[in-house]
């Protein structure tokens, strides 16, 4: 028999903390950047590089706020089980398949992070590793990787249970579901995927399945390809043969240098798979239906940074790589989905055995092997079979709802029915009254009352909204003089920019500090100026303005002494810095700013204390600000003393201290 319950999980945790409140105005991350394109990218793989890759995050908020204290914390967790299978999935957390245990050989399948550790990888910054992550919508970590999401219990025709899970994407406005399910006797785990693009236009989609696995140093990844789309530290594209790179077979995480991502280039197939087997031949695989047609892996490679990285999300030694599976090429790049598609597909993961002397040899045999292998297991024909007659079940209501993701969707619902559209959400997916919270209070007050509330400008200005619907609904209320404020100005601001129309966004927030000066409306005309000039002294004076408003949080604080830096605003900085509070002045980014102040004032050897003693809990992957800023001190230093000398030999003179070294490659 086949069994679904709600447990509880017990993990060593550090706080999420609560969610930033300033609006997300910049990308982090590679977002920044424009992606380079090899000759060696044929034409025809060029066609959707970087399309869909400026969504922003808006009207997300950041979590930026969690810390590196870890301490016992009770998960929900929801388990499917059969006789052969055990899976466990976060509902808190995304929906996470955080493990897939095999029964009778007593095995897990994924890599199982013992603990819950967040760091700055994701679109919202937070991310933690481990298991089965559902990315959808928006390139990079999903929104809703450290949120909750809806999850529903339903079942089959045959009685067999089924966990859904599903959420409202509210950037692409798209509903998305997750039916998974594991027949009796079945030795495979099946998720079923739904997009619905509830636009009447074309939107840019994204989704990949990312499988956390974990990884020995004889851990072979196969996938049916000979050539693979890569990413270099320029952030260039380019096409290289696989597995064999500079005499390396890529196949095995040992002989992986540095961070790689390998994106295969596939062929049709009317069953794409990934596996990942040991040196006995045994581990896992993912096969899906045709839609889920593209496959990945990624390492974190044998730098000191890559091993520091997989430490810094879990505990020693606990290393792991990731197999992917996604319906574009590559993860820079969405497809384009029609208005009103509404798109599924059906996946399957479970355990694999091949045997190992034909596995860890030539590279075409060990694919065709591994295929005969996992088709032994499951057919294309059956699982496009099972695809079909789950069609019915993708559109049945859910039986009981298990757990409650976030008010937005029923917000939707409510936004809808006053206006008297058609709600973008399928039967499939029930969003009840009680899931609304007091993020959705001033909007349901909106919409209810015709007025936003008003609250005093010491205090946070709540969650955001980017549908142009609200704007002309807040707008009106403004000028009926119901809600002419600092705040709805505030927001108006907001969602002009989620708009696009930062000029329009300017002048909102110019009036809400005509009607009532606030640290939040200085600090979004401080970050608009940014976007234009990233030294703009007015940027650094509207920030000074800020801080004197509102001295009490560390991300606002953080953005304004980066300013203050990069303008050479010394004094002011120094100024700052003595005046901050002791939840300011302890955070890591605050820290970084003391040792660089420290570095102005030619106290060397106190700088680099400074920095070696910081353990910067939002570094960002791929940010190089501790190694620049221990070569800028010792540079500085032997300047100093009549030297001069290169990044590399100072490193080599100087090597970072261990807690700091996060360099993905030899530099």
């Amino acid at each position: 028999m086949t069994s679904l319950r709600i447990s509880q999980i017990e993990l060593p945790s550090a706080g999420l903390g609560p969610e930033n409140p300033l609006p997300p105005l910049r990308p982090l991350g590679l977002s920044q950047h424009e992606l380079k394109v090899a000759d060696s990218v044929p034409a025809r793989n060029r066609k959707y590089l970087n399309y869909g890759s400026d969504a922003g995050c808006l009207p997300y908020r950041f979590q930026d706020s969690y810390n590196r204290i870890k301490r016992p914390k009770q998960f929900t967790a929801i388990i499917l089980e059969n006789d052969l299978l055990t899976a466990t999935f976060l509902p808190t957390l995304g929906g996470r398949l955080y493990s897939l245990h095999h029964k009778p050989t007593n095995r897990q399948l994924l890599h199982k992070n013992p603990v819950f550790q967040p760091a700055n990888l994701a679109m919202r910054n937070a991310w933690f590793s481990g298991g089965v992550e559902w990315n959808m919508s928006i390139p990079g970590h999903s929104p809703f990787t450290c949120e909750p999401v809806f999850a529903a219990r339903l079942q089959t025709d045959d009685g067999t249970p089924v966990l859904r899970m599903y959420e409202f994407e509210r950037i692409r406005k798209v509903p998305w579901q997750i039916d998974c399910f594991l027949p009796e006797g079945s030795p495979l785990l099946f998720v079923r995927v739904r997009l619905i693009n509830s636009n009447d236009h074309e939107i840019p989609m994204y989704w990949w399945s990312n499988i956390a696995v974990d990884q020995a140093s004889d851990t072979r990844v196969l996938a049916p390809a000979n050539e693979a789309f890569t990413l270099g530290v320029e952030f260039e594209m380019k096409m290289v043969p696989f597995p064999m790179i500079e005499g390396r077979d890529m196949s095995y995480s040992r002989n992986v240098k540095y961070a790689s991502d390998y994106f295969y280039r596939m062929p049709d197939m009317q069953m794409p798979w990934i596996a990942a087997l040991d040196r006995n031949g045994r581990g896992m695989f993912q096969a899906s239906t045709p839609r889920l047609n593209a496959r990945k892996t990624f390492y974190w490679g044998n730098q000191p940074g890559g091993r520091k990285w997989q430490r810094f999300l879990s505990t020693p030694p606990n290393e792991y790589l990731e197999i992917q599976a996604g319906i574009a090429p590559t993860q820079a790049e969405c497809i384009p989905m029609p208005a009103r598609a509404d798109w599924s597909w059906l996946e399957a993961y479970g355990p694999l055995e091949a045997g190992p002397e034909i596995i860890h040899g030539l590279w075409n045999q060990a694919i065709q092997h591994t295929q005969d292998q996992i088709q032994q297991t499951l057919s294309p024909a059956a699982l496009e079979k099972l695809h079909h007659d789950t069609e019915t079940l993708a559109n049945t209501p859910p039986q009981e709802i298990l757990h409650h993701g976030s008010g937005w969707a029923r917000l939707e619902n409510l936004l809808n029915e006053s206006q008297n559209t058609a709600s973008p959400f399928p039967a499939s997916q029930i969003f009840p009254q009680e899931s609304l919270t007091e993020q959705q209070q001033p909007w349901l007050e909106l919409l209810n009352k015709g007025t936003y509330p008003y609250r005093p400008p010491h205090e946070r200005p709540g969650a955001f909204v980017s549908d142009k619907r609200w704007l002309s609904m807040l707008k009106d209320s403004i000028e009926a003089g119901r809600s002419d404020h600092w705040l709805a100005w505030l927001h108006l601001g907001v969602i002009h920019f989620a708009q696009k129309n930062n000029e329009a966004a300017k002048q909102a927030w110019q009036i809400s500090l005509d009607r009532e000066p606030s640290a939040w409306a200085y600090r979004n005309l401080a970050q608009l100026e940014l976007l234009s000039n990233d030294a703009s002294g007015k940027a650094a004076d509207l920030y000074i303005a800020t801080v004197e408003l509102f001295d009490d949080l560390p991300q606002l604080t953080a953005e304004a002494v980066d300013c203050l830096i990069k303008t050479d605003r010394w004094n002011d900085l120094e100024n700052i810095l003595a005046a901050a509070p002791q939840n300011v002045s302890s955070h890591s980014r605050i820290q970084l700013a003391y040792a660089r102040l420290q570095l102005h004032q030619r106290k060397h050897e106190q700088a680099a204390r400074t920095l070696a003693a910081i353990e910067l809990h939002d570094l960002r992957e791929a940010e190089s600000t501790l190694t620049d800023l221990w070569v800028d001190i010792h540079t500085a230093m032997l300047k100093e003393q009549g030297k001069s000398s290169n990044k590399t030999a100072i490193l080599k003179q100087y090597p970072l201290p261990e807690n700091i070294d996060f360099r993905m490659t030899d530099d």
